[in-house]
This record gives structure tokens, C-alpha cells and sequence, in this order.
């Protein structure tokens, strides 16, 4: 037996919620030190993953020092001394978060919901994961109704990966995709 002195316990019923607490607690405080300079900052958390997006004037030198200053303090004097924040590394000017797929080009930032199981399809033909709505939505009276939930769910999450109009496009025909792999059928109907 074991006694843990530091952190959630990995699985624990009350670690997702206590984890997203304690993350957002350190990062509200960084939010409010930040008072001036800055043109834009989007936070985006989901459990122990964090999207930091900082936008600044890449002719404007002084903006720029300051954002890298602010991304140092975030990495390295935001949070508790046994917590620690990892850089994902951004190759090509692509970089990936959860389902989404970020995109710097030609000075603009560009955000598209991709679905996990696109390039297994693509390859293979076959979905590499599913998750527990997959299997419930072809069970039991009310599968109609899950259905409609979770398409009206995965729209919901295009809306907050999107960034422009042409994003949500792109994004919604990488769902469009994900859905006819599903066998989820072409028409929903409303329920009210």
C-alpha cells in the first residue's frame, strides 16, 4: 500500500475536476499580472491540456520580446513548483491540440477541428478509436435522440476549435467524414 503526499490520484473520481481547479487557480493569477501590451491572449484548457494562443505584431520588436517574456513566465513561474508546463513543438508552422490542428501562415493563425480517426481512414479504412457514445447510440429506445446529441455536440466543438469561416468549413468536412465512418445516417431528425 501506498500513501500519496503530492498531486490527484491518476483515475481518482474527484482528480479531473480537482486538477482543472487547481490549474485554472494559477492561471487566473497570471491572467490578472498581465495588464497592458498585449493585443490578444486565448486560454482553452481541457483537464491537464492547455492552449495558450498569444498573437503580437511580428514588425512591432518590443511586442514580441514581451510575449516570449509572458510564455517564459507561464512555462516556468506560473504554477506550483511540483507542476510543470511542456511546450508542444510546432513543426512546418502546423501544431496540433487535442482535435485540432493549428496553422500560422502568412501572418494569421488558423484553427480546423480534424477527426482522429481521418488519417486511419484514409489508409486503412477503418476507424482506429471510438469512444462510449459510439456503442450507445446504437442501443436501447432513445438512440435517435443520442444521435442528434452528439452531432449537435461535435458542431458545438467545430465552434470552439474555428477560428474564420473557412475553418469551420474544412472542419466540418472532416466531420462530415467522421460521421458517414460512424454509419450515423444522412438525415437527423429534430426533437423538440
Amino acid at each position: 500500500m501506498f500513501l500519496q503526499l503530492l498531486g490527484c490520484p491518476q483515475g481518482g473520481p474527484g482528480s479531473p475536476g480537482c486538477s482543472m481547479v487547481v490549474c485554472i487557480f494559477y492561471e487566473h493569477q497570471f491572467r490578472c499580472s498581465i495588464y497592458d501590451h498585449l493585443a490578444f491572449m486565448f486560454f482553452f484548457r481541457y483537464f491537464d491540456d492547455l492552449r495558450a494562443v498569444v498573437v503580437h505584431r511580428s514588425s512591432d520588436i518590443t511586442t514580441k520580446s514581451l510575449v516570449f517574456s509572458l510564455l517564459d513566465k507561464l512555462q516556468n513561474q506560473t504554477y506550483h513548483p511540483a507542476m510543470s508546463l511542456v511546450l508542444e513543438e510546432c513543426s512546418e508552422n502546423t501544431f496540433k491540440f487535442l482535435e485540432g490542428k493549428f496553422t500560422i501562415q502568412n501572418d494569421s493563425l488558423s484553427c480546423i477541428w480534424t477527426s482522429k480517426n481521418f488519417e486511419s481512414l484514409q489508409e486503412k479504412g477503418k476507424m482506429k478509436f471510438f469512444t462510449s457514445q459510439d456503442y450507445f447510440s446504437y442501443t436501447g429506445d432513445k438512440k435517435k435522440i443520442v444521435r442528434q446529441a452528439s452531432i449537435m455536440g461535435r458542431l458545438s466543438t467545430l465552434l470552439g476549435y474555428c477560428f474564420t469561416d473557412g475553418d469551420l468549413l474544412k472542419s466540418f468536412g472532416f466531420l462530415l467524414v467522421d460521421l458517414f465512418a460512424r454509419h450515423f445516417p444522412k438525415k437527423v431528425q429534430s426533437y423538440t
